[in-house]
């Protein structure tokens, strides 16, 4: 997910990661009750993002297949934009969750059994 914020008319407001650090975090599912969701907050020159984890994990509303979208352009767009509202609410109850104890979400992250090991970013190895 792109930490983009924007107030732009008709466009999606998606929440700001400002607050997260770089790092592996978990937190309830919001929409789940009882299952937890893994996340990884990355930041480089080229990216500013909060990503699912590991990297073929998914949370919240699915992707619609290609052929769930209806036919016409102005169809697509209402419906693409419905889900990308639902998105952004779910990615927006994520993150207050993170911000509301970060250190507490990398410990809940780092009791995972497949949790990396964590080791500072300028030490070269594994995270």
């Amino acid at each position: 997910m792109q930490a983009t914020n924007t107030n732009t008319p008709g466009r999606t407001a998606w929440p700001s990661l400002d607050g997260i650090e770089t790092g592996l975090y978990a937190v309830p599912d919001p929409d789940h009750p009882g299952e937890t969701t893994h996340w990884e907050r990355k930041r480089t020159a080229a990216t500013d993002t909060l990503d699912a984890w590991p990297a073929e994990a998914w949370y919240g509303p699915p992707v619609p297949h290609r052929e769930d979208f209806p036919l016409g352009s102005a169809a697509r767009r209402r419906f693409l934009a419905a889900w990308s509202s639902r998105r952004a609410a779910y990615m927006h109850k994520i993150v207050e969750a993170i911000l509301a104890d970060p250190q507490a979400a990398a410990r809940r992250h780092a009791q995972h059994p497949a949790a990396p090991a964590a080791v500072s970013p300028d030490a070269g190895g594994p995270r």
